[in-house]
Parts: structure tokens; sequence; C-alpha cells
């Protein structure tokens, strides 16, 4: 299942590196479930609160960069729509973190959190003057996506049927 999270707008370089200065492009993110095998699993867990996203955009960027997450749109409506108890999803895979990407994971509680190693270890380790962790990731949530870091993963057996 695929459920739009909201919009971004980014500057071209942002999309095709060094070229299309004078373009904006729209964006739109998106979170992703699948379930089977009585498991539930979740790729990304979308945009969270993008007022103080927005307001660290406008001072770092000037207005280039800005999010749009309609409430219907919010992750808490798409878990309502999906008929999900964010306390019975059993994983939550990120795909990098970005806060489009990892904002949410402190709402499901019980989930093992997926998330690459390397790609953890770059984000800390990198100067980010316009990501702020502390709007981007509170502290509870790097703590929980800390805690469970991969090399690399298979998961052909998710859907496969008990014999």
């Amino acid at each position: 299942e695929i459920y739009k999270n909201g919009e971004t707008t980014a500057p071209g370089p942002e999309i095709y590196f060094m070229k299309e200065w004078d373009k904006k492009y729209l964006l739109y993110t998106y979170v992703f479930i699948i379930r089977g095998n009585g498991k539930t699993m979740l790729v990304d867990t979308g945009c969270g609160d993008i007022e103080p996203i927005n307001k660290m955009l406008l001072e770092e960027f000037g207005g280039t960069i800005t999010f749009n997450l309609p409430e219907d749109e919010t992750i808490n409506a798409i878990i309502k729509k999906a008929n999900i108890d964010p306390n019975k999803v059993d994983f939550v895979f990120i795909s990098h973190l970005h806060h489009d990407h990892a904002s949410n994971i402190h709402l499901f509680p019980n989930a093992k959190i997926v998330i690459s190693k390397r790609g953890w270890l770059e984000y800390m380790k990198k100067e980010r003057p316009y990501y702020y962790n502390d709007i981007l990731f509170p502290i509870n949530t790097i703590k929980l996506t800390a805690s469970f870091m991969i090399e690399s993963i298979s998961i052909l057996y998710f859907f496969s049927k008990s014999k």
C-alpha cells in the first residue's frame, strides 16, 4: 500500500546535481505499508511537524524549499486509513535519514527499527549546517534508530507461506 505524505519543492540543483539552477520542482513524499504472514512493516514513517522544519528551511534557504503536509496525509491519518494499530507494527524500515522519511519513528514503540548502519554513521559524522538534529530527529528518535543497524538485509521470506 502506498500513501502520499505531503509534498515539497526543491531547486533544480537539489534534484539534478549542479544543474537547472533556475527551476523548482514539486516532489511528493510517501509512506509504504507492507503486510503479510501476520506481520506489518512500514517503509519510512513520513514527515513530522512541518512548522519548525519550514522555519529552518526558510532561514537556511530563503524559502526556496518548503513542505506542505495536509492533515489527511499525516502519518496519523495514514495509519487510521490503513486500519493499523501503531503498537502492532512489527518493522519500520527507514530508507534514509531525512525528516520526510524518519520523523515519526517514535509512533511505533514496539517495531524493530531497521536502518543502514553506514547511512546512520555517515549522517551522524557529517556537518550539516542546514539539518538540525533537534528539529528533525528528537532525542528519543535518535535513541530508537541507533538500537538496530544493519549492513544489509534480505526480506525474501517475509511473505512466504509456512508449510
